[in-house]
């Protein structure tokens, strides 16, 4: 029964989640030190007098709370299966760094005006969010009662797509469990219609944040082929650890820790050098 074993704690976290972050805010603000910010600027305007105060606050720290959980473990999600795939496959990593350093150079990183002229990047965008889909399952109600396939489904019954199965579909993605970026791609190198817009959910319950989620992981993604290499550690002799891919199974799916190696593309890379990079780059 892990559920049972599970269940007190997954809801102590939640609980903290919700008001440790709300907590610190209310501290800050009182202090003075807190910068301006959704919480802090919605709390402000409070009347302490008003009998709807209570219900405000509730739903300031409730709103936070789901925004924050939805804007960062999924995009980190995202992110360390970006990382993971680009050691496993090192050639993609080579080809996408070739590519940018062909149309970007080396004396700035790339920006979104470079984002039509990089095609590859956006195909392994598209490929780690179908691949591994950090949200496999997504609930839903049907709010009409529906005839689908033969199938009666009343109003209010609740409806549970499976997005996983739906991003495996090997009509559609042949050979669907392998890391292939090149799917995404026509024969002349531009981008298909396949947005994998499926991983966002549906209906009006659609991630409201995909276009800035999307937009964060291409930015990232790109600028991280531009300046470090992704590789295999090594052990005390020098020889290459294996990685066996697990992944860890919650809200969201997200790989298990695996040693890795991260180094700057450019031996004269520092922070300070880092930095100016950046500042070039705004």
């Amino acid at each position: 029964m892990r559920l049972k074993r599970v269940s007190p704690l997954a809801k102590a976290l939640a609980v903290e989640n919700l008001e440790e972050p709300f907590s610190h805010t209310e501290r800050g603000l009182a202090a003075g030190s807190i910068s301006s910010c959704m919480v802090a600027d919605h709390l402000l305007k409070l009347d302490d007098g008003d009998g709807d105060s209570a219900w405000q606050k509730k739903a300031i720290k409730e709103s936070a709370s789901t925004a924050f959980g939805a804007g960062t473990e999924t995009t980190a999600s995202v992110m360390m299966n970006f990382i993971l795939v680009m050691i496993l496959h090192p050639h993609i990593q080579e080809k996408a760094h070739d590519i940018i350093e062909s149309v970007v150079g080396t004396k700035r990183l790339p920006t979104f005006q470079d984002r039509a002229s990089l095609p590859y990047v956006d195909a392994i965008l598209r490929e780690c969010l179908r691949w591994r889909p950090v949200l496999p399952l997504a609930i839903h109600a049907a709010v009409e009662s529906d005839v689908f396939e033969g199938y009666y489904i009343p109003k209010g019954a609740i409806i549970t797509p499976n997005i996983w199965a739906m991003c495996h579909n090997e009509e559609k993605y042949a050979n669907a469990s392998e890391f292939n970026p090149d799917r995404f791609l026509n024969p002349d190198g531009s981008l298909t219609d396949d947005t994998v817009s499926v991983v966002w959910g549906f209906g009006r319950r659609i991630c409201p944040g995909r276009h800035l989620a999307e937009a964060s992981l291409w930015s990232a993604m790109v600028c991280l082929l531009a300046v470090f290499k992704f590789s295999k550690a090594k052990d005390e002799t020098g020889r290459e650890i294996e990685i066996e891919p697990r992944w860890h199974g919650g809200i969201t799916v997200r790989p298990m820790p695996s040693p890795c190696s991260i180094t700057p593309r450019n031996a004269d890379m520092d922070i300070t050098a880092l930095q100016h990079l950046i500042s070039v780059s705004v």
